[in-house]
């Protein structure tokens, strides 16, 4: 995209969002948390991703789940964080399950569990996430 596209982008996005589309709410989200075509801000991509979240849309929460994860426009939160990636991978997201697995592996607002953190790396990699594929091809080299 030029940075025009972006701009007319964000506009098309942010009339789909002003009518509930949980596709609108959650590119516009990507856009904001980005800074791409509108200024960056965190605060207005939770709000969006929230807004996704609630109407159950597995992509909105996983995104919620990021910011949560990484305070990002919000107080850090790792057990939100994982809440909402439990409830994004149990509606099907793979990646989701991977980003479940990087708290694991890393013991990051749960017990530290390297079976658990390899059981969901494989089970998203399965379904074709590729980072969950590079974390389990690294897993079976130790």
């Amino acid at each position: 995209f030029f940075k025009q596209d972006y701009v007319e982008a964000a506009k098309w996005y942010r009339k789909a969002a002003d009518q509930g589309a949980k596709f609108g709410l959650l590119f516009l989200g990507e856009m904001y948390e980005n800074g791409e075509g509108v200024e960056k801000d965190y605060a207005e991509a939770v709000k969006l991703y929230r807004k996704a979240a609630e109407q159950g849309s597995p992509e909105g929460q996983m995104a919620l789940g990021k910011m949560y994860r990484f305070g990002y426009g919000v107080e850090k939160d790792y057990a939100e964080a994982i809440k909402l990636y439990r409830k994004s991978a149990e509606q099907g997201n793979f990646t989701a399950l991977f980003f479940l697995g990087e708290m694991y592996d890393n013991g990051v607002g749960v017990k530290q569990n390297k079976a658990k953190a390899k059981e969901l790396f494989k089970k998203s990699c399965e379904q074709g996430t590729k980072e969950a594929c590079k974390a389990l091809k690294s897993y079976n080299k130790k």
